[in-house]
């Protein structure tokens, strides 16, 4: 009866706690749950740190990209929370690779042609990185070496590639006995193209 009420809850998203923008998703993280030192935060990139196609395709630095993704990063930054940036997207030339321990950039594409791609090809092969089990064990196994005694692991996505990933993550971080919170937040749907 509870794996079914897992899926349900999964398939419904009721797992996922939706805010409204990524400042809320903040102010919950970093005020309310008083994350810090020893706690982990794991963010979708593409749509959700830079959440329009402008900001995607146009690869805009930091200082252009929205008030609440730069608050949030900074947020983690001052209170020397450990994070890293989770994407599907295999740009290695992308602004985040110099700011954030980043994840999902070389490991799906073998080729070096593909491995460079660009929109629309990325967009058009789909949501590689996140479905693979390496994907889950890498940043599980970070996560672990990362977080120090009783710290805390957030996973913040848009749509419902992320609420599938974060999930299966948290089923595989109990595999490797962590015992402390999972938190999962959503921001709105609304940035993004997909559901």
């Amino acid at each position: 009866m509870e794996r079914f009420e897992e899926k349900e809850k999964f398939e419904n998203g009721l797992i996922f706690e939706r805010k409204a923008n990524l400042g809320e998703v903040a102010r919950e993280i970093f005020e309310k749950e008083s994350f810090s030192e020893g706690d982990v935060v794991l963010v979708d990139n593409d749509e959700t740190l830079t959440p329009t196609w402008k900001n995607f395709l146009l690869r805009e630095p930091f200082d252009v990209l929205p008030e609440d993704s730069k608050f949030f990063l900074e947020t983690c930054d001052e209170k020397n929370i450990q994070k890293a940036i989770v994407t599907n997207m295999p740009r290695a030339g992308h602004y985040l690779n110099h700011t954030n321990q980043v994840f999902g950039y070389e490991h799906y594409f073998d080729s070096g042609i593909l491995r460079s791609a660009e929109f629309p090809l990325t967009l058009c092969l789909g949501s590689l990185y996140k479905q693979t089990e390496k994907s889950l064990y890498e940043i599980a196994s970070w996560s672990m070496y990362k977080i120090k005694e009783r710290g805390r692991v957030a996973w913040v996505g848009n749509n419902y590639l992320d609420q599938g990933f974060g999930f299966r993550l948290e089923k595989v971080l109990r595999e490797m006995d962590f015992k402390e919170t999972f938190y999962l937040y959503r921001v709105p749907w609304i940035r993004s193209f997909r559901y």
